[in-house]
Order: C-alpha cells, then sequence, then structure tokens
C-alpha cells in the first residue's frame, strides 16, 4: 500500500511493509550481515526475502536463511544510481540515475522501460494509475509525471531552492520537500494547494502512514501531520540529520540518522527505545518474527544489525537465547534442552553433553542411564557404574563396591582374598572370613605353603581334600596316611600311594646286571620288618622279615650283611670259606683247616677262644717240641 512507502534523500529510498511491532522490548544482537558495496535500497515486506540495489546498479534478491542473508539472484543494470522505487505490488523497479531512468520487470530480470532525460533523475515514485513520476533536483527542481509514451505534460511548483524529498500518498497528492524547509502539497494533476513554511530544517525523509505523513528533518526533528488538516506535532530524537523513517506497524515510527543513531517513537511520539548502528542508517525493518533489522551504508560497504526481542527482559536476544521465556537461562551450548546455568536448580549440570544434564548424587555422572557415562545409581554419590550389572557399585573406594566389577555372580569379598562371598556365583569363597588363596580342594581358604591345597582344620579334614602337608608346597594328598606325598616330583614322594608304608629305600637291579643292586630313594612302602628298605625290593626268601637283612643273592637263608660270601650258597661264614678256599694262607684260614687248633680251642672257654689266635698256638707248639711237650704257661701268656 501506498501508505507505507518511505521516500529518502537523493540516492536512499527504502519501501516496506510491516507486520511486527516496534515497541516490543528489544536488544542488540550484533551485526548479522555485511556486503561489500553501500545500496540505495534495502526492501523487505518483513518476510525472508530481500530486494537491494546498490549505487552501482547491481539488483540482488537476498533470502534470509537462519541467521545471514544469501543472494538468491542478481542483475546488472549498468548505471549509477539516484533513486529506486518499487512500484505499489513489487513487481516493477523504477531506478532513477544521471541520465534518466529505467524501469525493471521483477518477474523477468527485464528492462521494460528505458526513459533517457537531460537532467539526472534524483528522486521518483508510482502514481495510482502506475505512471511514474520522477524527480529533478537540478534544472527543472519539480516532479514530472511520466506515462508509458513519455511526459504527460503534468508537472509540480518550481521549488528553487531545490527538492531533497518526494513522495505520492495513498490518494494520489504528490508532496515535494525543499531544502529551504518548507513542504508543498499537490493534487495528483499537479496543482499546489499547501505550501507549509518555517519547518526549521529541510524535510530530507517523507513518508505516509495511514491518516499521518511523517518527515525528518535535517536537524534531527521529527514532524508529523494530520494529512488532512495539517496540523502537526514534533518531536527531537537526535542532533544528527535523519536519513530514514520506517514504519512499526502500530502506529509509530523507526527514526534512523546520519550518525547510525536508531530511534523507536510510538505512536504519542515518546521516545522508547534507541540503538547504534555502524555508519549512516537508510532502513529500519520490523520483521515478522518479532525482530528488527537495522540496515547501514559506509562508505565502501552495507551492514545489517540484528535487533532481537528480549521476552524474559534477562539481557539476551531471543535468537541467542535458548530459552526465551526463562529470564534465569540463556545458553544450552549442547542443546539438550536444559540450561547451562548450573547455579539454578534444574541447570545442566553437564553443559556440553547433549545426553546428560541432572545429577542427582552430584558424583559427577549423569542421571541418564543411556547418557554417556550414566549414572547406575542416581542416588549414591558414591557410586555410578554396575559393569557386570550385579546391582552392586563398581566404585571399590566405597566399603560396599563391587570387589568383581566384572562377574554378574559376586560382589563382596570380606576377607579380601580375591574369592566372592555369594556361595552360588562364580569361585565362591568357601572360608569368606579367612584371608586365604587355596583353590584346589577348597576356594578362598588359609594355605600356609600356597600350593593352592587348604590347611585343613576342624570343619575339614585331610581325608576331605585337605593339605595332608600344609608346611610343604610340593607334597599335599597323601591316600595311604603313611606320612609321604603322593606327588611324584615333591619332597619324598610316595612310591607305593595306596599302600602304606615306612620305606625310605629299595633295591634297584643295577643296569646291565643281574646280581648286582643298587640303593634308591623309595618312600612309603610296606617295610613290615622295619628296616627302611621296602618289602618289595629286598632280595631272597625271608629278607623281608629280618631287620638286619635286606638282600640274600646266593639263596642260601642267609643275608649278605651276615654271610661271608652271599654269592657262594656253600659259603656263610669264614669257616666255610677256609675250608673250601685252600689258596687263602690268611691266618684265620690256617687256623680253621688245622684240626689240632681247633681241637684245642674246644678245650678252652669263650674268653679264652678268643684271645688265642693261630699264630699264637702254633709258636707256643713250636715251644714245647724244643723242651719236650706243651708249655701251658707260655701258651697262657702268649694268649695274654
Amino acid at each position: 500500500m501506498r501508505a507505507l512507502r518511505a521516500a529518502l534523500l537523493s540516492v536512499l529510498f527504502v519501501l516496506g511493509t510491516f507486520a511486527a511491532s516496534g515497541s516490543a522490548s528489544l536488544i542488540d544482537g550484533g551485526e548479522i550481515h555485511q556486503s561489500p558495496e553501500p545500496v540505495v535500497m534495502w526492501y523487505s515486506s518483513g518476510g525472508d526475502e530481500v530486494l537491494t540495489l546498490d549505487g552501482e546498479g547491481v539488483f540482488m534478491a537476498l533470502r534470509w536463511n537462519g541467521g545471514a542473508y544469501q543472494v538468491t539472484r542478481a542483475v546488472d543494470l549498468n548505471v549509477t544510481v539516484n533513486a529506486a522505487r518499487l512500484d505499489v505490488d513489487a513487481g516493477l523497479l523504477a531506478v532513477g540515475h544521471s541520465s534518466g531512468a529505467l524501469i525493471l520487470d521483477l518477474d523477468t530480470d527485464q528492462i521494460t522501460q528505458d526513459i533517457s532525460l537531460p537532467d539526472p533523475v534524483d528522486d521518483l515514485d508510482w502514481d495510482d494509475d502506475g505512471d511514474l513520476w520522477v524527480v529533478h533536483n537540478g534544472g527543472l527542481r519539480q516532479a514530472v509525471e511520466h506515462e508509458t509514451g513519455g511526459p504527460s505534460g503534468v508537472r509540480t511548483s518550481v521549488m528553487s531552492a531545490g527538492i531533497c524529498s518526494f513522495v505520492i500518498l495513498e490518494d494520489g497528492r504528490v508532496l515535494t520537500a525543499g531544502f529551504d524547509s518548507r513542504l508543498r502539497v499537490h493534487t495528483d494533476e499537479g496543482i499546489q494547494d499547501q505550501d507549509l513554511t518555517g519547518l526549521g530544517g529541510a524535510p530530507t525523509q517523507l513518508i505516509e502512514d495511514g491518516e499521518f505523513v511523517w518527515a525528518g528533518l535535517s536537524n534531527g526533528r521529527v514532524l508529523r501531520w494530520n494529512s488532512s488538516t495539517w496540523s502537526s506535532e514534533e518531536v527531537v530524537t537526535a542532533s544528527a540529520p535523519i536519513t530514514s523513517l520506517s514504519v512499526d506497524g502500530d502506529g509509530g515510527m523507526w527514526v534512523g540518522h546520519q550518525n547510525g543513531i536508531v530511534v523507536h517513537l510510538d505512536a504519542s511520539l515518546v521516545s522508547t527505545q534507541e540503538h547504534q548502528a555502524t555508519g549512516k542508517s537508510i532502513s529500519v525493518i520490523p520483521k515478522n518474527d518479532g525482530t528488527v533489522h537495522l540496515v547501514s551504508v559506509t562508505s565502501s560497504n552495507t551492514r545489517v544489525r540484528l535487533l532481537d526481542l528480549d521476552a524474559d527482559g534477562d539481557g539476551v536476544a531471543d535468537a541467542a537465547d535458548a530459552f526465551p521465556d526463562d529470564a534465569a537461562q540463556t545458553e544450552d551450548r549442547d542443546g539438550d534442552g536444559y540450561g547451562d546455568n548450573t547455579a539454578l536448580a534444574g541447570g545442566d549440570q553437564f553443559p556440553d553433553d547433549p545426553t546428560q544434564w541432572a545429577d542427582r548424587d552430584g558424583d559427577g555422572y549423569g542421571d541418564e542411564a543411556e547418557g554417556t557415562d550414566g549414572d547406575m545409581f542416581p542416588d549414591d554419590p558414591n557410586q555410578w557404574e554396575d559393569a557386570d550389572g550385579d546391582g552392586v557399585g563398581d566404585n571399590q573406594a566405597d566399603p560396599n563396591g563391587d570387589v568383581f566389577p566384572e562377574d554378574p555372580t559376586q560382589w563382596a569379598d570380606r576377607d579380601r582374598d580375591g574369592f566372592g562371598d555369594a556361595p552360588n556365583g562364580v569361585r565362591p569363597d568357601e572360608c569368606p572370613d579367612a584371608n586365604g588363596f587355596s583353590s584346589n580342594d577348597r576356594r578362598g581358604c588359609p594355605d600356609k605353603d600356597l600350593d593352592g591345597w587348604s590347611d585343613p582344620d576342624a570343619n575339614w579334614l585331610v581325608a576331605q581334600g585337605a593339605d595332608a602337608f600344609p608346611n610343604d608346597k610340593t607334597q599335599w594328598a597323601d591316600f595311604d596316611g603313611d606320612g609321604y606325598g603322593d606327588h611324584p616330583d615333591g619332597t619324598t614322594p610316595d612310591a607305593c600311594i595306596t599302600s602304606g608304608g615306612t620305606s625310605v629305600r629299595a633295591l634297584v637291579p643295577e643296569l646291565g646286571a643281574t646280581t648286582r643292586y643298587i640303593s634308591e630313594a623309595h618312600y612309603g612302602c610296606p617295610d613290615l620288618d622295619g628296616d627302611g628298605w621296602a618289602d618289595a625290593s629286598e632280595v631272597g626268601e625271608g629278607m623281608a622279615e629280618n631287620p638286619t637283612e635286606h638282600m640274600d643273592l646266593d639263596g642260601d637263608g642267609v643275608g649278605a650283611n651276615t654271610d661271608y660270601n652271599d654269592t657262594n650258597a656253600l659259603v656263610i661264614d669264614i669257616e666255610d670259606h677256609c675250608l673250601l678256599s685252600f689258596d687263602d694262607l690268611r691266618e684265620v684260614c690256617l687256623g680253621w683247616r688245622s684240626t689240632e687248633y681247633q681241637d684245642y680251642l674246644a678245650t678252652l672257654n669263650e674268653s679264652e677262644r678268643n684271645r688265642m689266635s693261630y699264630n699264637y698256638w702254633n709258636q707256643s707248639l713250636a715251644g714245647s717240641s724244643s723242651s719236650g711237650g706243651l708249655d701251658m704257661a707260655l701258651v697262657a701268656e702268649v694268649g695274654l
């Protein structure tokens, strides 16, 4: 609608219709766009699409894409632009330039009309008939109507000081404002019927909004006229010249200044808020979502700054506020829907983890079991993990922690020996109150020699499997109970595991011999005579029952310990030997072979017999021969 058109001085002109209220609480949301050329037009109806035209004649369509403007199309008109104006339907764009004007069809991006004129076109606007009015600030210094075929002959009165702004009202009246601080009102035929003077400053900006015409002056004042009576009101918004007027949709106005200050006036001309843009303000665009874009230009670029809603009044713009309706929360870095202000109850305790937010027990692990490092015990500050799912926490620093975090069948170990207390679990401790490391007969019971077999006690005897040798790690079993262990590689191994015995050695045939034997250690076999030799190994009949003998090689019934020659059954004692071995000339054999000597010995008692050797007897016999008889005194002396 024509009531929502804005006229900009010389090279600046912006047109827009806005649905959002300008009275909402807004705060600076920062710069959101910057383009390399200053524009003379920035048009938006409040939606996401923006139409722009820069001073070099480049037309662009932009689209707001949730945080940035993106170019969707562009047309280079190849002219130096002074002014631009959209028609009522925003389908045609009129561009005034240094040698005339042109019309761009925005549906086809084609120039449909090129008007060549001797003087530059400094401003322009469309009337209700779709005819284009152009303003010449130099030369004619008036507004001229152009129909499709050329000038219609209708023009406004001449402004001798020059025209600084221009607008056609909704009812067709034509307004021209001069640098001499005056405003003239013309009929749609160009006939002047009002001349408002003494305004105090040049009306560099004109815009119609309903029943009012607003003017922004070069001295920073704002005038508002009733377009029927032309009675006026005024307010000072800043000392710098006004460079833009933009309606807010609620009867108020956004007023932009040369120094970038932007002030909002409500319908009663009361200033409600003030903001600062970079460069010169050329337009303020209230968006349909309630935000506002401040458009400004410098000598080298165009900038757009966001004024965002702050519904909860927390000082953070709604666009940047993850919780626009909660003044206590503003940020949600991980996007989980919980605010990062941990000082507040319900604040996200894990602001960088979208899977966690609460920690009731304050142990640093989130209460969401399925989240990252989820707390399996959200109400127990000492526990958080349960790897085996047995319901007991894995933190062993806690006295009640799971000692077996990978075993769901065990969790407690009162005696701390590595065997669990649950009797039906894996590797249960059979002595849960006695620290021990046995594992073969019983698990977790005392085992002094650390051979894996538990020490016997009142409830667990050797017969039940306890260690028969609790101080010897090489032995543990004694099947026959003879005190010798059953392990063949252990200390004093039992050679007869199933037969109790006291043997410590045995006779073993010498390798390669049939009648020679050697002694080997042989523990725990039957030894009836208790001589230490295993009965089964003793050689010869009756040897196993003789505690002084263990071998009878010649089978004469006399053991080798007694038998003078155990290899000859005919020889039992030395007499047998001497009587059979005539080549043995030892004294003892000579005596045994002398019947006289033997007869003599028979006459002596045992004590005397032991003192009379054969040689002594023989010497005494020789002496008696020389004296004619046996000298018994000499025999007795020799015996002594």
